[in-house]
């Protein structure tokens, strides 16, 4: 299989770039508990590797409805993109050679390495005409494909010098100095299904996946073009379902991973109050008395946080 060929069955599959590289370690940042699980190393994964392929997959983000739980269009996008990898090594496992998609591998920091974007405020990876509205996937491959030339990366204070729109626009004032990011803060950090500190609950209104704030005022991103999610979508995404642990059908949309009742759950327990929904109160009560010990805790903060609001009327 040549570049070219590659590239062309990349795009096939939905994604809009494809890089071939050579299997450089990319030394990642300090560890924490988001890449504790990932190798900044391509042969520690798969110690044949000869290449690494880089693919992109973009998209646009939701448009606004504050009445409607949110889930980040990203996560659409990571399970799409995951079946593409997917069939793009399958094609490259029918010349011959190993292909392992999907590989454990930290992509941020490999991605800067071999200058296939550069990072700003927000720590988020932008790609000239994608900006940070993308997906990427690995392939880690023994197909001795020609690779790509790498390019120089710019640092986020080149990048950002005059523009601190993210800094200003974080809800949970988790952006900190040199492109570094408090992850113990910022909203989209916290999909892995755990407790949600009482301090930032109300900070995530009606979000259930992910948090966008940063990337809907990034620059990088001008011109971008929102979309409205599938009927489909929306029709499994009430409140009702997801507190009712309705969740099977959006493994479809986004993975069985990011579809677990808990993890779902959790959230919109956070955004049954946030959003003020009092006619969820039984359930939210039910949540108190039946859930699991996680979800105990945040129906207990909703139901309170709903009769204070009451009162307050």
């Amino acid at each position: 299989m040549t570049n070219e060929k590659l590239k062309l069955l990349a795009l096939e599959n939905g994604f809009s770039r494809a890089y071939v590289f050579y299997p450089e370690r990319a030394q990642r940042p300090e560890i924490n508990r988001l890449n504790e699980r990932v190798s900044d190393d391509a042969r520690e994964i798969y110690e044949n590797t000869q290449r690494v392929i880089v693919l992109l997959y973009p998209y646009s983000a939701f448009e606004k409805n504050e009445q409607h739980p949110l889930i980040s269009a990203y996560y659409i996008a990571s399970n799409s993109a995951y079946h593409a990898a997917k069939r793009v090594a399958d094609e490259i496992k029918k010349e011959g050679y190993e292909a392992y998609s999907n590989a454990h591998i930290a992509i941020k920091p490999y991605l800067l390495k071999m200058g296939v974007g550069e990072t700003g405020r927000n720590s988020l990876v932008s790609v000239d005409g994608l900006g940070t509205r993308f997906h990427a996937q690995i392939i880690l491959t023994d197909m001795p494909i020609d690779t790509d030339e790498v390019h120089k990366t710019r640092f986020v204070l080149d990048l950002c010098a005059d523009c601190a729109a993210c800094v200003r626009a974080c809800p949970a004032g988790a952006i900190l100095e040199g492109g570094k990011i408090d992850i113990d803060r910022c909203l989209r950090a916290r999909d892995d299904g755990d407790i949600v500190p009482e301090n930032l609950r109300a900070l995530y209104k009606n979000r259930i996946l992910g948090c966008d704030v940063c990337q809907d005022v990034c620059p990088r991103n001008k011109g971008q073009i929102f979309t409205k999610p599938d009927d489909e979508f929306l029709k499994n995404t009430t409140l009702e379902n997801l507190l009712d642990g309705k969740v099977k059908r959006l493994a479809d949309f986004l993975g069985r991973n990011y579809a677990r009742k808990e993890r779902i759950r959790l959230k919109a327990i956070l955004a049954s109050a946030n959003m003020m929904r009092y006619d969820l109160m039984d359930r939210l009560k039910d949540i108190s008395e039946n859930g699991t010990e996680k979800e105990k805790i945040h129906a207990a903060w909703a139901i309170e946080r709903l009769l204070k609001m009451r009162r307050d009327d």
